[in-house]
């Protein structure tokens, strides 16, 4: 991905190189290793502070998705059919890797590294409007919520008495540089079709664009249900 926008930059290259730091198959073995890192520790008041608000706000974005792709669910007043997962995860996961995971003594570098978590999770935001994967609206809503879970996190991590050892940050860069250079397949964007066709039981089918939705103006594939949308 890198390589090829080296040789061949493009303003569509860019955002897409940026998106892809909201992308689950990317964020969530940070988040995996991160977790085995406090368990181990025991840092159980940190893993409640961050992981519980993000859990709960990820099956919102599930929850979302699934009432889109299974029964055609959104507020088209809103130009809103399911919350960005990339708005969430780069809201909710950044900012506290940058902020808090990355071991830094200066109280000056470590706000400003958690200014530039926020500014890069904003940029991730930006990428799912500008590449028109998903309206303002929803990039908002994913943004919000992920705002919010960092900031409970960041709170219940304040203190620099036990800080995240270094071999946890350079492992961090080391795998998105890694993911970068060479992107993980999405796995994850199937099996929700598989989950909300299952759950709803109705099959889904592909179309150029929702035309419920049609201020949004762009052409994209997405799975709606079979039958919903007229």
């Amino acid at each position: 991905m890198v390589l090829g926008c080296a040789l061949n930059f493009s303003r569509s290259c860019f955002w897409s190189g940026v998106n892809l730091l909201g992308q689950a198959e990317i964020i969530l073995p940070i988040l995996v290793l991160i977790t085995i890192w406090m368990l181990w520790h025991k840092k159980n008041h940190q893993i409640k502070a961050w992981l519980l608000p993000l859990s709960a706000t990820s099956l919102l974005t599930l929850a979302s998705k699934i009432a889109y792709i299974g029964w055609g669910s959104g507020i088209a007043i809103m130009d809103f059919t399911v919350i960005s997962g990339h708005s969430l995860l780069a809201s909710g996961v950044w900012p506290v890797i940058t902020g808090r995971v990355i071991n830094v003594s200066s109280y000056k570098i470590r706000y400003l590294l958690l200014f530039l978590g926020y500014l890069l999770a904003a940029m991730v935001a930006t990428s799912t409007v500008v590449l028109k994967a998903h309206s303002l609206s929803e990039a908002g809503v994913g943004f919000v919520l992920g705002v919010v879970t960092s900031f409970l996190a960041i709170r219940g991590w304040k203190t620099f008495s036990d800080p995240a050892p270094h071999w946890l940050s350079i492992s961090i860069l080391v795998w998105v540089v890694i993911a970068l250079l060479a992107p993980p397949p999405t796995q994850i964007r199937q099996f929700l079709i598989s989950l909300s066709t299952y759950i709803s039981g109705k099959p889904a089918h592909k179309v150029e664009y929702d035309p419920r939705f049609k201020n949004r103006g762009f052409n994209v594939k997405i799975y709606i249900p079979a039958g919903i949308i007229q």
